[in-house]
């Protein structure tokens, strides 16, 4: 922690700047994160109402919004602890939101499901594997 740098480079800006979480690391590979980028500390909703998960693969230098099978016109954001990375062999992403929605990527988050329910406001997702 002696040094830090910015790696919010290619991520939506609001009022405030860049902000959002959960930001989640891949198992496999380092350099690869995600996060959910939202409008501000103030407003923790998708940026222009297309809920999104930011993926780089490259420590941060690029950022690229994956947004395949997540809805447009959603005002709703994740909380700190609502998304996580399973450590299958292609990583499995998941995220539930403030709305009570739960999504789910198998593909590294290039596509993603909307799992079944509608819940409370989600405000942790676990990834937990049965052998």
């Amino acid at each position: 922690g002696d040094t830090w740098e910015t790696i919010e480079n290619g991520l939506p800006r609001g009022s405030e700047g860049s902000f959002g979480f959960p930001i989640v690391m891949d198992p496999h590979n380092p350099d690869t994160l995600y996060i959910v980028p939202q409008i501000s500390g103030m407003y923790r909703y998708a940026h222009d109402g297309q809920l999104a998960v930011y993926k780089t693969t490259d420590a941060g230098a690029n950022w690229n919004p994956c947004t395949n099978g997540l809805p447009n016109n959603c005002y709703q954001g994740a909380l700190r602890q609502a998304m996580d990375v399973d450590t299958l062999d292609t990583s499995g992403v998941y995220m539930g939101t403030t709305g009570g929605l739960l999504y789910a990527s198998t593909d590294g988050g290039d596509s993603w499901i909307t799992l079944p329910g509608h819940y409370p406001r989600i405000q942790s997702v676990k990834a937990h594997l049965l052998d």
